[in-house]
């Protein structure tokens, strides 16, 4: 009985232990609701800092500025936008040649700004923004339109000074007069070449991507083959000194860094190079990460297509060079011999006594710029690999 009795005390303070642990509320078994005047208290904080974000002062001309590029990136096109020159400032770590054209540009800002207006009418100017970020120029077209008619405005001044300065001495009206259609001849040149200067350098710079471009991919298709991530193997090629296409994968990780995603970044680059085999890639990667497809393989597939291509230039270039070749020996050996031959038979009485000794020289000279043209050519036709 005492034991029946201590057994049922026992089962007492059980129950009333139980009892008490479902009256405990536990804020871990309670799930957390929010009340509907929680919510509205969160919008009416979230309404505050969008207004603070709308109210925020922002120049027009930046606005302007962003849009165009952003516009220029996404659709891979130029956009005309409206210039603004009293922003446009040189910082003395430019380059020291850029600076003190800057300086010079504050003396004469209002025949050089107008000057620049004039300039970005120009066809070739169209695409100005972004020759400018494909060539690795690091100025906004306002920087690189002011310095561009700075410089037309010096050799333009130069040579009005030279030929009037000649025309004095020798006291010949003829070369004075020369003088102002010649100044405005060199101004339109300078301006002109100034123009079409970054496109010149990024396509110079594309051939150099297209250089580097093979070895960077088997590094990279190596990497991604041992398990590192696509960004990790950029860093690597961005550290490798690839030259032109390190610049361009560093490049695309600042724009990561600043938020953009890892395709818009890739697809910036593929917008900004001259590169037709780094545009190949970067098309081949996104289409890769859309479609889920093995990257390793890809990229090394993408690397034997663009040292193929590269092996094809060559042998096209080898079979140029070969009547490059008969036609420079023609011109630089046959040609004159020929001349002479024409001279030494003209100067037979019948045939008039002789030709002039200045039409030998312009004959001779005349060989001279075709043989120069010649070696420009090949070069100009040269694969940069």
């Amino acid at each position: 009985m005492v034991k029946m009795a201590s057994w049922d005390k026992f089962k007492g303070l059980v129950s009333k232990e139980e009892k008490k642990e479902e009256k405990k509320v536990s804020p871990i078994d309670v799930p957390d609701v929010t009340t509907e005047s929680e919510v509205n208290v969160k919008k009416e904080e979230l309404d505050q800092i969008i207004e603070r974000l709308k109210r925020k002062k922002i120049k027009e001309t930046d606005v302007s500025t962003e849009i165009a590029n952003i516009r220029q990136t996404v659709e891979n096109r130029e956009v005309k936008r409206k210039l603004s020159f009293k922003t446009v400032s040189f910082d003395e770590r430019m380059n020291s040649f850029i600076y003190s054209i800057g300086k010079l540009y504050q003396t004469m800002e209002l025949p050089a700004t107008m000057a620049a207006k004039w300039m970005y009418n120009f066809p070739m100017a169209k695409k100005l923004t972004k020759d400018l970020q494909s060539s690795g120029i690091k100025m906004t077209m306002e920087q690189y339109l002011v310095v561009a008619s700075t410089i037309s405005i010096i050799v333009s001044a130069m040579s009005l000074f030279i030929f009037a300065t000649v025309g004095l001495s020798v006291n010949d009206m003829a070369v004075s007069a020369l003088s102002i259609p010649m100044a405005l001849f060199m101004f339109i040149f300078t301006a002109m070449m100034a123009i079409t200067y970054p496109s010149r350098v990024s396509e110079g710079r594309g051939d150099l991507v297209s250089k580097e471009l093979p070895f960077a991919l088997r590094q990279m298709a190596t990497q991604i083959k041992a398990g590192i991530s696509l960004h990790k193997s950029m860093i690597s090629v961005a550290d490798s000194g690839y030259g032109a296409l390190s610049e361009e994968f560093r490049a695309a990780l600042d724009d990561m860094q600043r938020g953009a995603s890892t395709e818009q970044a890739l697809q910036n680059t593929a917008n900004r190079t001259k590169s037709k085999g780094l545009k190949k890639t970067i098309t081949h990667i996104l289409r890769s990460m859309r479609t889920g497809g093995n990257l390793s393989e890809i990229i090394s597939g993408i690397a034997d297509d663009v040292s193929f291509e590269m092996r094809m230039k060559i042998r096209d270039f080898t079979e140029k060079l070969n009547l490059i070749g008969i036609v420079y020996v023609m011109v630089g050996i046959i040609a004159p011999v020929v001349v002479a031959i024409i001279a030494s038979v003209l100067q037979i009485p019948m045939f008039g006594g002789g030709v002039p000794f200045e039409y030998i020289i312009v004959a001779y000279l005349g060989i001279i710029g075709v043989l120069i043209g010649i070696v420009w050519f090949t070069k100009k036709i040269e694969p940069k690999v």
